[in-house]
């Protein structure tokens, strides 16, 4: 981690700095040291924020917001996936909304807002649809079926299960299924 920062000039404001503090911060998320994680990735967002770079400052938010998540502050997640959202809304950028819906859906299920975790998935389900993501949507049926699970609606909670395994099926195979995670990084 510390030869990635050495790549670049400390105090800079650059693009290649900014990326490699994210990298480092992504990097230290993995190993479990939040706190330097979140120093790291805040970093980055200042420089993303004084250049402008509203991706760059989106995909910060979102790390934040799964490190928020891991360590079980769902509250502070909620904000943070909702100022992603925000931004990639205000971008424009398809999967990068429907991947922050699907993100903000699971920590709102968490809090114990179904319906409206219900209602992201179903949002997040429609633009994966749209850009023909079928490994988005499976997934996005996979995590409905998951909500009706806990909400105990058996017949909607089947339905969902067994057309994401489908899609599952159809969009890559049990290798790669296995191989990724269900959990996005934009």
């Amino acid at each position: 981690m510390d030869r990635l920062l050495k790549l670049t000039e400390a105090g800079a404001t650059t693009k290649l700095r900014m990326r490699a503090l994210f990298a480092a911060g992504v990097l230290a998320g993995e190993q479990g040291d939040y706190a330097s994680a979140a120093a790291l990735i805040n970093e980055s967002q200042d420089i993303a924020q004084a250049l402008g770079d509203k991706t760059g400052v989106a995909v910060s938010l979102n790390a934040l917001a799964v490190f928020a998540r891991d360590r079980g502050d769902l509250e502070v997640a909620h904000i943070l996936f909702e100022a992603s959202l925000g931004l990639w809304r205000e971008l424009g950028d398809q999967k990068a909304i429907a991947r922050a819906l699907s993100n903000l859906a699971n920590v709102v299920k968490l809090q114990g807002e179904y319906g409206r975790a219900h209602e992201l998935y179903v949002e997040c389900l429609s633009i994966f649809r749209a850009l023909g993501d079928r490994t988005g949507v499976a997934w996005s049926l996979n995590y409905q079926g998951m909500s009706h699970t806990i909400r105990v609606t058996p017949p909607l909670r089947g339905h969902c299960t067994n057309r994401a395994w489908q899609c599952f099926g159809k969009s890559m195979t049990v290798g790669e299924l296995l191989a990724r995670s269900p959990i996005w990084v934009t």
